[in-house]
């Protein structure tokens, strides 16, 4: 049996991650000394914890982790949960490279043009919207009323 210390020293995580483990459930001791309070962990449970590290490390939650463990989880649940968690990660690699080839147009520019722009226009789709005029004078008659029921403009009326 070793101590919270010794086994987290083996384990190479926190003492602090083992009481969080133990107090939600992942991982909880193999004794507690009801005097000292002292936590004992046997080398048995280091499986279970480089398990539940291996499958954080893929992503998924505490919660998942557990139920996995628990064999509370079927094999369709976890192939979705992988999935859900593929297509997560691919999504942010999408955006990350789109950022990365963004970064390097902004070297490029400053390379050729030795500093870079004090504007840039970036222009976006919008889904058309219902513009409603701004009435200055105070007055909109019958005609201007017409001119503008059920219009539908992305653009701004004056």
């Amino acid at each position: 049996m070793f101590r919270i210390g010794e086994f987290s020293q083996i384990a190479r995580v926190s003492g602090r991650l083992l009481r969080y483990y133990d107090s939600i459930g992942p991982l909880q001791p193999q004794r507690t000394d009801p005097a000292t309070g002292y936590r004992y962990y046997s080398a048995g449970q280091l499986g279970r914890l480089n398990q539940i590290l291996a499958l954080k490390d893929l992503g998924l939650s505490l919660e998942q982790v557990a139920r996995l463990l628990d064999g509370n989880i079927s094999p369709n649940e976890i192939r979705g949960m992988l999935t859900l968690k593929k297509a997560e990660l691919e999504r942010t690699l999408s955006e990350e490279a789109s950022r990365l080839l963004h970064i390097e147009s902004r070297l490029r520019q400053i390379e050729e043009q030795g500093s870079l722009s004090n504007y840039d226009v970036v222009v976006k789709s919008a889904a058309a919207q219902l513009c409603v005029p701004r009435i200055i004078s105070g007055h909109i008659d019958d005609a201007d009323h017409r001119a503008l029921a059920g219009r539908r403009s992305s653009q701004t009326l004056l």
